[in-house]
């Protein structure tokens, strides 16, 4: 994604809470990418490790982040079919039995993106001292990203 329309579209989801994508690839991008950058910011602020581990968490781990996350939301986003065999193969393994929501955020199942993306980096940190701990993240549909705060 191009560095200045992922500002522009993170400075519309703080301002509005809201963003629209016109395809799922594209939001699917964006949230990879945002959650890497949040990754990346929380490795860049702690003290007290290796130089070589935190350059490690600074310059490699967010690239596994994005990778993670991408490979969650291609997984658990509902996704329409696009031609009449896609909906028939979609009924038969049941893809359209998928929840048409993902909700990400700290606390019980919403916390299940987060603890993957540790699990996948191998680091034990914890998840409320990672992610945004009062914000909550919705994905409707394909191409609807919202963001709440408690």
């Amino acid at each position: 994604m191009n560095p200045s329309d992922y500002v522009r579209l993170r400075t519309d989801l703080l301002r509005n809470g809201s963003l629209d994508f016109s395809k799922r690839e594209e939001l699917i991008e964006f949230f990879a990418e945002l959650m890497a950058e949040r990754y990346k910011n929380y490795a860049a602020g702690l003290t007290g490790i290796p130089l070589d581990e935190k350059d490690c968490r600074v310059n490699a781990d967010p690239r596994l982040v994005k990778m993670e996350v991408t490979a969650y939301l291609n997984e658990n986003m509902a996704r329409s079919p696009q031609t009449i065999i896609e909906f028939i193969v979609d009924i038969l393994l049941g893809w359209l039995l998928k929840p048409q929501n993902v909700v990400i955020g700290i606390g019980g199942n919403k916390e299940e993106l987060y603890k993957k993306i540790l699990k996948r980096i191998g680091r034990s940190d914890r998840v409320d001292h990672i992610f945004e701990p009062r914000v909550e993240y919705t994905i409707i549909g394909e191409t609807r990203l919202e963001r709440r705060t408690s």
